[in-house]
């Protein structure tokens, strides 16, 4: 569960930027690289300044390319005018304080960004960055590195912004949130609550299910149809499922178009008992849930809660819940039944929360039962009690566990026939391993933070996949070879020809390169990319064609 903490703030900063692709300055979308800068030698300089790969023959230049990762230097113009070079660094640095330092030596006519242009009036296909008021703040779905509240990192996130362009959800998806409530007129939830259109009049139990009057829900804690929230703990849970997104207003949540079924199953003190939680979950199975948040633990095992989890599995519905807050093995439930997915937090630099500011000792649960985790601290989110509040967050596997189901919802949106136990594979086996603190995160699964860090661009990379397996395509693709490494040239094929767009990312989801195709076969240069794994999305009459991953080594 999470804790709430107010923050209140005199200058606000929209961060509107994407890992590999920045926002540069005013309010045009000025798009440059990470990682390279393109500089000339000063005319006095060029007779005297000589290079290998990745070093100058003078010294202050070498100490800067040391301290800042400089791995080669490219030649622009290899036939002419030879002064004129690409700086290529490892990146993980701010390319335009690198500038900067570069530009203050005595060396260089100019040193300049390495900007991205784009033809007139063609169609662009980069990361997808909503206009939410205060997505800036929203470091779990994009990380800048620049988050003020906590040690950060660059793509320690899910990943969220080019997900964006694969799924933003289906109305036929319907999440029920069983938690304290939810503030059901917020402008964020609207046109978002779940309707029970087998019921018409609040007064009467018109489609006989035993809940007088639920036609947006039901409240266990006080056994009545207004399943608001008055505490606050469950509509900053719904947020960062469901948030209206790209709607000027606020913070974008996972999934802006699945349907909320709001069930509370905790009172204004945030407890509730095992029969509000057991109730509900049949409840919400039976009336047409696709997946569940239980973002809620008690320490005792139950066997009723286990069969009702076991129930929701049996129909194909996926509860995810979360780990508690405790930092230490001790099982919590519904967590640790076998049946549900189980998550536990990380922090903005991706280390496991092993303090909140709430309470410094406290800490993400870890154990044989953890699946994966997820972003848990310093979640900003909305507020129950007033729609115009944007400034509180929370901290807790509570928040870790929304951001695991609203991909899930995401996945359902792109494949609504995927079982439970295919779910569950795909968001274990498509999480970041190896991105928390060293003594704790093992290669593989490990007890502190399961399969790794939730990544939703490789989940519903890999949902893509398995639908191709089940459904070939028409126009389908090869490339060749695969495996390959750096000294060969990636050869794309087509069957047919036609317009298509080019888009390939690499393992953290991060947009690394992007062209119009026109061709039916495309050669393309790899000699300077890093090897790795990268994954090709083609895009033809809008429509995304089954991704395939390459490796790279060298």
């Amino acid at each position: 569960m999470g804790i709430l903490l107010l923050i209140m703030k005199s200058k606000v900063f929209i961060i509107l930027c994407v890992l590999f692709f920045k926002t540069l300055f005013g309010q045009e979308n000025i798009l440059y690289s990470e990682s390279n800068l393109i500089v000339k030698l000063k005319g006095n300089y060029r007779n005297h300044i000589s290079f290998t790969k990745s070093h100058f023959n003078i010294p202050e230049l070498n100490s800067l390319g040391v301290k800042f990762g400089l791995k080669e230097i490219v030649t622009l113009n290899k036939s002419n005018d030879k002064s004129i070079l690409k700086l290529v660094f490892k990146g993980g640095n701010d390319i335009k304080e690198i500038a900067k330092k570069y530009n203050l030596t005595p060396y260089f006519e100019f040193v300049e960004l390495d900007f991205i242009g784009q033809g007139g009036g063609q169609k662009t296909y980069f990361s997808f960055d909503p206009n939410d008021q205060y997505f800036g703040r929203q470091w779990s779905l994009n990380n800048n590195g620049t988050f003020s509240l906590s040690p950060s990192k660059i793509g320690a996130d899910i990943q969220m912004t080019p997900s964006w362009e694969l799924s933003q959800g289906s109305s036929d998806v319907i999440v029920a949130i069983l938690d304290s409530g939810i503030k059901l007129d917020h402008s964020e939830f609207k046109n978002r609550i779940w309707e029970n259109n087998d019921e018409s009049n609040s007064t009467i139990d018109g489609d006989n299910n035993g809940y007088i009057g639920d036609i947006h829900g039901w409240d266990f804690a006080n056994a009545d149809n207004d399943p608001k929230d008055d505490h606050g703990h469950g509509t900053n849970v719904a947020g960062i499922v469901a948030a209206n997104g790209n709607n000027l207003i606020g913070y974008a949540g996972i999934d802006w178009n699945c349907k909320i079924m709001p069930l509370k199953i905790l009172d204004n003190s945030n407890n509730g008992f095992y029969s509000w939680w057991i109730e509900a979950i049949y409840y919400a199975v039976d009336n047409g849930a696709n997946v569940i948040n239980m973002s809620v633990g008690g320490i005792s095992y139950s066997a009723a809660m286990e069969i009702a989890v076991n129930y929701a599995f049996s129909k194909n519905v996926s509860i995810v819940a979360c780990m508690m807050n405790e930092n230490n093995e001790s099982s919590y439930y519904p967590a640790a039944y076998s049946s549900t997915i189980a998550v536990g937090s990380t922090n903005p630099d991706d280390s496991r929360s092993n303090s909140f500011p709430w309470n410094a000792a406290k800490g993400s649960n870890y154990g044989s039962h953890i699946d994966l985790s997820a972003p848990g601290n310093y979640i900003y989110g909305l507020a129950y009690n007033n729609n115009e509040v944007f400034g509180t967050y929370w901290s807790g596997t509570s928040q870790a566990a929304p951001h695991v189901t609203g991909v899930i919802a995401l996945m359902l949106a792109n494949n609504p026939n995927i079982d439970v136990s295919s779910i569950k594979d795909i968001i274990r086996t498509t999480a970041e391993d190896e991105v928390g603190r060293p003594e704790e995160d093992l290669p593989g699964w490990d007890k502190y933070h399961g399969a790794g860090r939730l990544n939703a661009f490789q989940a519903l990379n890999a949902l893509s996949t398995s639908i191709k397996e089940e459904n070939k395509l028409e126009n389908d693709y090869s490339i060749f070879p695969n495996p390959l490494n750096k000294n060969h040239e990636l050869v794309i094929k087509f069957d047919h020809s036609s317009s298509r767009f080019l888009l390939i990312h690499d393992v953290n989801g991060r947009l690394f390169f992007t062209k119009k195709i026109n061709d039916i076969k495309f050669n393309m240069d790899i000699s300077l990319w890093v090897p790795g794994i990268y994954f090709i999305n083609i895009i033809e009459d809008d429509i995304y064609l089954v991704p395939k991953k390459i490796i790279i080594y060298n």
